[in-house]
């Protein structure tokens, strides 16, 4: 109960705020937001009031969910005061304008069948019951399907990123290899010049010794 005092109190607080130049749909939904909090606060009369006001808004932008929303709960207050007659008219009329919004549909199958019920209209009453659980349930099985998908597109998601890891740390690794492979050669090529070059040093000072050997030898005759 304090949730809806404070909710009221915001509603309220955004109407001072922009006064005069509120716009149709802070209006609208503010006026259906007022509805809500008195309508589950037991204030009926008050909750009449505000709905009234939103559905006039809604009419006059042509909002068909929101004139859904006011004919459902009129209907709902109408009801509660036992005028089953007017709550039954509302009710079949927010049916008319819900095309697409399943929810309000739902909620205006469930208390057609509650009405008729309490009338002892069983056959109307079986109706709108068994309509309302046909839907309910495809809602739920529409739920049911997107949760399963949000499911299947998260894993999917993961595992791609785990593929993906596990390319860019053989990539990785590849070019750690390359670059060590690299280290090697040069290396390599490196350690052959040296031997190439000691090589050469090696003979030329081997002919100079066996030059200096042949004067040597030479001088000695």
């Amino acid at each position: 109960m304090h949730d809806f005092d404070k909710a009221e109190e915001m509603f309220e607080s955004a109407f001072e705020t922009c006064g005069l130049n509120c716009s149709d749909h802070i209006k609208l939904e503010g006026e259906f937001g007022l509805g809500i909090t008195n309508f589950w606060q037991g204030k009926s009369a008050e909750a009449l009031l505000h709905f009234r006001n939103s559905r006039e808004i809604a009419l006059k932008i042509n909002d068909k969910r929101f004139q859904a929303e006011n004919l459902l709960y009129l209907g709902k207050i109408y009801f509660s005061v036992k005028n089953n007659s007017a709550a039954t008219r509302l009710l079949e009329e927010a049916i008319s304008v819900a095309d697409g919004y399943k929810q309000v549909l739902v909620d205006c199958y469930k208390e057609l069948s509650q009405i008729y019920n309490h009338q002892k209209d069983f056959k109307n009453a079986a109706h709108y019951q068994a309509r309302y659980i046909a839907l309910n349930d495809s809602i739920y099985h529409e739920q049911l399907i997107d949760n399963v998908a949000e499911i299947q597109t998260n894993y999917a998601e993961r595992e791609n990123i785990a593929t993906i890891a596990a390319k860019e740390e053989i990539i990785q690794r590849q070019r750690y290899l390359n670059a060590a492979i690299a280290i090697i050669a040069i290396l390599g090529a490196l350690l052959i010049m040296v031997l190439v070059r000691s090589n050469r040093v090696k003979k030329k000072v081997n002919a100079a010794l066996s030059e200096a050997k042949a004067i040597i030898e030479d001088q000695n005759r």
